[in-house]
């Protein structure tokens, strides 16, 4: 066996050791691909090299089996001098696992003391009190608290609906290798591979099929409703009756009958765990979903007022980045659509903690910056009418259909043909050039003299069968074009942008925002929270805002990054919570780091308090962002005003 082979081998075996308490050389043996002959030896050559280096030992005691005895220290020492890069956790973080495995196997009400859970994870009860308080956030991201009580211990307080989330985004985050085996500890008498296998069947008769990761998620917890019959969901009533709106509430009633049809589920199915089921798959993402004519959908009728208004919804979205982009899409079935069907299962995502991750590219706001802004402007909305704050993933989803749109609206263009052809010949000549570019919506015909006297209509696109000025930079082609021709038209159709904006400053339909009492220069920040919260705090006393609003702008703060490129950021917060709409702007002295997941850092701080209850409100924010971005775009009237050191200066210059 080559040296590499083997060395991966035994870190495949002392990973395995380190990750169960107890096992059998069996079950080392089957998780490595092995004899058993075979694990055993390998065991045996790392027990010697452990104590040889006063690391623990591998020890077998009959009755209860083999397992590594390490204190923390040595459990450390073991993962560094023997796991490959790949397999090596961070500092406390198998403990971490251990921790969080053991609190999520607590039935509700039942505690362990911190001795006895110290000594499961092999940790000093001092090193898990720390591990506790690490562990709060993400219990918290679930609705979960770790509560401990004296004399009783520590426990998990939460609803079940809580505690299966938590649970299935445990296992989830395990190792696709191990995930079965982590969920065989929370479903312990489930047949995965037999619930695996249903669901697939479920897929082939709906004719639907999901994404690996979506179909890994479905299953853990169809699982996890099966093993967890005798604690059913008695809340979240308002938002599980909402599935039965949906086909997939179809789809999830006709896995729960494939099993009940395999005798795999021997009990009567809670309503709950169907309602459950459905929204998994509700916010799944889907390779493929075509309805099968086979299955009664008499549910989707009641989901048509729901739909109706998300209709309504996605139409006001699209017609108010049409204005701030000053180019139509109202009018882009394509556009209206994709965008419904996504917002569908992505409002669910949001308002209930479903969140993605972010898999789009992380530059898409640098990329596609004015669209970015634009939809950024109208994210208000989303809490207005469904009460989510939207994340950077969702909003960059929505980019990507309107950057779509642009691109499809880009090419379509309404050609001029300068011809003095017949009208049989030059109707060949316009269904040819329709016909090899589809891009060419329309074709306006006119005779030469004509179009020289002025008489047209504009168009960045004019072709010619006659002899035209060189000024006019028309493209001279046949009566009967050929492929020469048709490839000169398809490289101007490239070149043709939309039009864009030139204004240099905001302009006076913005000025009602900016007030020179909140604008600060030259800002000494070294936290993102305490700059904040100063700005605000500025906000209240003008009694533009309420109090709250602090923890509004610091809660979108904590979800996502507000940072919109070139060293800006756009925090914003509650429009319930805004007496009078205004920006509050700061100027930092040097950039600072503006969220905790990725390196890009800030100079130019704008805090938006905005309101959208009329027409007015929503035109004059409209507005503002149409401002905002000529003002990013312009790299030199930045570096200007970061170098001004007077507050009325800077509102001056933004309105000069």
């Amino acid at each position: 066996m080559k040296l590499d082979r083997k060395k991966e081998i035994l870190s495949q075996i002392i990973q395995y050791l380190l990750g169960v308490s107890t096992t059998s050389f069996a079950e080392i043996a089957k998780s490595v691909g092995l004899s058993e002959k075979t694990a055993r030896a390998y065991a045996t050559e790392i027990n010697v090299q452990l104590t040889k280096e006063h690391l623990g030992e591998i020890r077998r005691k009959r009755g209860v089996g083999v397992q590594i005895v390490a204190d923390s220290s040595q459990r450390r020492a073991i993962k560094q001098r023997y796991l490959l890069e790949s397999q090596r956790l961070g500092p406390d973080e198998f403990d971490t696992i251990e921790v969080t495995k053991n609190l999520l196997l607590l039935d509700k009400g039942e505690y362990v003391t911190k001795g006895r859970l110290a000594e499961i994870v092999f940790e000093s009860v001092p090193t898990l009190s720390r591990t506790l308080e690490r562990l709060n956030s993400w219990f918290q991201r679930f609705d979960l608290t770790i509560q401990a009580q004296p004399s009783k211990g520590i426990t998990i307080v939460g609803s079940e609906f809580s505690r299966r989330n938590a649970i299935k985004a445990f296992i989830v985050a395990c190792p696709k290798q191990d995930l079965n085996q982590v969920l065989q500890v929370f479903a312990p008498d489930v047949d995965i591979k037999s619930v695996t296998d249903t669901i697939r069947e479920a897929e082939n008769k709906w004719r639907i099929q999901f994404t690996d990761d979506s179909f890994r998620i479905i299953s853990v917890m169809v699982c996890l409703c099966l093993a967890r019959v005798t604690t059913p969901i008695k809340d979240m009533e308002q938002l599980l009756n909402k599935t039965e709106f949906y086909n997939e509430y179809n789809f999830s009633d006709t896995i729960f009958r494939l099993l009940a049809d395999r005798g795999i589920i021997t009990h009567d199915v809670d309503f709950n765990d169907i309602r459950l089921i459905a929204l998994e798959i509700i916010t799944a993402n889907k390779i493929k979903w075509d309805h099968s004519p086979n299955v009664i959908t008499q549910e989707l009728k009641a989901q048509t007022a729901f739909d109706s208004t998300l209709k309504g919804f996605v139409k006001q979205i699209v017609q108010s980045v049409s204005s701030i982009l000053n180019v139509d899409l109202t009018h882009d079935k394509q556009l209206l659509e994709g965008l419904t069907q996504h917002l569908r299962s992505a409002i669910f995502r949001m308002k209930y903690g479903r969140g993605e991750r972010n898999v789009i590219d992380p530059e898409i706001k640098a990329k596609y910056k004015e669209v970015y802004l634009s939809v950024l402007a109208m994210s208000p909305l989303f809490e207005k009418h469904y009460n989510v704050q939207i994340t950077e993933t969702e909003l960059n989803y929505i980019v990507l259909y309107i950057e779509a749109a642009l691109l499809r609206k880009q090419q379509e263009v309404e050609a001029i043909l300068v011809t003095n052809l017949g009208r049989a010949q030059r109707m060949l000549t316009v269904e040819m050039i329709k016909h090899y570019i589809p891009q060419i919506n329309a074709v306006n015909i006119y005779s030469k003299k004509t179009f020289l006297e002025g008489e047209h209509s504009s168009s960045p696109l004019i072709l010619t069968t006659e002899n035209l000025p060189d000024r006019v930079g028309a493209i001279s082609i046949h009566s009967i074009p050929d492929g020469v021709d048709l490839d000169l038209v398809k490289q101007r159709m490239s070149s043709i942008k939309l039009p864009a904006e030139h204004s240099s400053t905001f302009t006076k339909d913005s000025q009602s925002f900016f007030d020179a009492n909140l604008i600060e220069v030259h800002v000494n920040a070294d936290s993102k929270k305490t700059l904040l919260k100063q700005m605000v705090n500025k906000m209240v006393v003008l009694g533009k805002v309420r109090p709250k609003f602090f923890e509004s702008v610091w809660s979108r703060e904590q979800a996502t990054t507000t940072s919109i490129g070139n060293m800006v950021a756009l925090p914003h917060g509650d429009m319930d919570l805004v007496n009078e709409p205004c920006v509050s702007i700061a100027t930092l002295a040097k950039p600072i780091q503006w969220f905790e997941d990725d390196d890009e850092r800030v100079q130019t701080v704008i805090i938006l308090a905005t309101k959208m209850n009329n027409r007015f409100e929503i035109n004059r924010t409209k507005h503002f962002f149409q401002d905002l971005i000529v003002f990013t775009e312009n790299s030199s009237m930045q570096e200007h005003l970061l170098d001004m050191t007077d507050k009325s200066q800077v509102y001056n210059f933004l309105f000069s």
